[in-house]
């Protein structure tokens, strides 16, 4: 994939340049646009990535997914990229809560299994989060799953790359710890 870079081509606009497109940000307004003037989040791609869990019984506040990388998140290398909507699947079939907490490098949020342990410098690290309540799983038969649609959370790759980093942590239980498999959790992103 070739370097995407930022230039100066005015005063109020920048331009992104890459191999396959080239956007225009424009200072003065919230939202980006292709050389045709089209806004990017026309064109909002939607990605998913399967997580590694915690596969023992989980409490309320363990991490249940240790700090892990998402690749190619943003639409290029240093580009800073906005959630729009994002789902979550557990193909174990349970009902939790839980908060997804994105970070923009390779930090540790906590050991699988335990309380988040993360340090006040490697929480700088910590961008945004999304939180799927108990109460908001769906179910579908074999499996659960979680929808949250009109989100506007930017967010900017780890330096160098087009990727971000991600935990997940429990934040409710019904009356019986979850018990996850190691590929149980299916995290999809709508992003721009």
């Amino acid at each position: 994939m070739a370097n995407s870079h930022l230039a100066a081509s005015s005063s109020n606009v920048q331009t992104v340049s890459r191999t396959w497109d080239s956007v225009t940000a424009h200072a003065s307004a919230k939202f980006l646009v292709d050389t045709n003037g089209e806004p990017i989040n026309a064109r909002i791609t939607r990605k998913a990535f399967t997580l590694t869990t915690y596969t023992s019984a989980a409490q309320v506040g363990d991490v249940i997914c240790a700090t892990q990388l998402l690749n190619g998140v943003a639409m290029g290398t240093d580009i800073p990229f906005v959630v729009y909507a994002a789902q979550l699947q557990d193909k174990d079939d349970q009902i939790f809560g839980c908060e997804v907490v994105f970070l923009r490098t390779n930090v540790t949020f906590g050991t699988a299994g335990s309380a988040p342990s993360i340090t006040d410098t490697n929480g700088e690290s910590e961008m945004l989060s999304i939180t799927f309540t108990q109460a908001a799983a769906l179910d579908r038969g074999d499996y659960k799953i979680w929808k949250t649609s009109g989100l506007y959370l930017p967010m900017e790759p780890v330096s160098g790359t087009d990727d971000v980093y991600v935990a997940v942590r429990l934040t409710e239980v019904p009356s019986t710890d979850p018990t996850f498999t190691a590929s149980g959790l299916i995290l999809t992103l709508w992003v721009a």
